[in-house]
């Protein structure tokens, strides 16, 4: 079990100093319990699978743009005659 170990204590004649570290879990939940100690959650992210993308065709040459069409007036009738 993982725990954090919030302040120095002594045990069986070994010190056990601040820090994260792994443990026995009957051993952590002493410690826990006694209060120098917390649970620590290790989180486990799996890495997002992306799909490969194709590259654009590149031909060198720029494409050219669209062209927009001019709108032609109408003639009156008044001028038509």
């Amino acid at each position: 079990m993982k725990i954090q170990i919030l302040s120095s204590i002594l045990i069986n004649g070994v010190w056990h100093e601040p820090g994260v570290g792994s443990y026995d879990p009957v051993f952590a939940r002493q410690l826990i319990d006694m209060g120098v100690a917390v649970e620590v959650h290790t989180k486990i992210i799996e890495p997002e699978v992306k799909k490969a993308r194709r590259p654009k065709k590149s031909s060198g040459a720029s494409q050219p743009g669209q062209v927009s069409r001019k709108k032609i007036a109408k003639k009156s009738e008044d001028t038509a005659k």
